[in-house]
């Protein structure tokens, strides 16, 4: 469980009835707006509802899970990155896709 029990991305939650459709079903929030409290998004809904609409939050993502996870792609990431330039890899593309997920992860971890 996330150690402020806040609403963010990857929350569980239920909506109230009539709300969205599939209100009776959990849903996965995809983002909340800055500033808190005023709109999530909700994954395989293209559109956005107000946080008043939530009836319940039915779990959090953990965050230390998350964040082991981070590490993992990191440390993998790192490891190609430096077989290629120490010349015992070859593949350009994947270089640079890793290089890419790095960063992204990076970034991430930073935001946890």
């Amino acid at each position: 469980m996330n150690e402020n029990n806040q609403l963010m991305r990857g929350c569980i939650v239920k909506m109230k009835p009539n709300s969205c459709v599939g209100w009776g079903n959990e849903q996965c929030v995809s983002y909340v707006s800055e500033p808190l409290g005023s709109e999530i998004g909700l994954f395989g809904h293209n559109q956005a509802y107000k946080t008043y609409d939530v009836q319940e939050v039915i779990s959090f993502p953990d965050i230390r899970q998350i964040a082991s996870l981070i590490n993992s792609v990191i440390v993998v990431a790192d490891k190609f990155i430096t077989k290629v330039q120490d010349g015992r890899a070859r593949s350009v593309e994947t270089y640079s896709d890793l290089q890419k997920l790095k960063a992204e992860a990076m970034l991430l971890k930073a935001n946890l």
